[in-house]
């Protein structure tokens, strides 16, 4: 009887020891994997920024472009008769 007791606690440590084990693995792996998704998308904000960045100077430079051809197409003013 004895040692049928002593088996099965030996059986309950070994399980609880295995089972808090594979909890932490897993809690790590989890977090490891959170943390390189975060990576990621902090590096995609990162170059989206520099992609709107470079957006807005086209856009500026077209706009300037485009007004100096609206200028040129206007007419020239012709000064008013006495």
């Amino acid at each position: 009887m004895r040692t049928s007791i002593a088996s099965l606690r030996t059986t309950i440590v070994v399980t609880g020891v295995s089972s808090v084990l594979a909890a932490v693995l897993g809690i790590s792996a989890f977090n490891a994997a959170l943390y390189s998704n975060m990576l990621a998308a902090l590096s995609a904000g990162k170059e989206m920024a520099e992609t709107q960045a470079e957006v807005r100077r086209i856009v500026a430079e077209t706009a300037i472009l485009l007004k100096r051809a609206q200028e040129e197409k206007k007419p020239p003013k012709q000064p008013p008769s006495d």
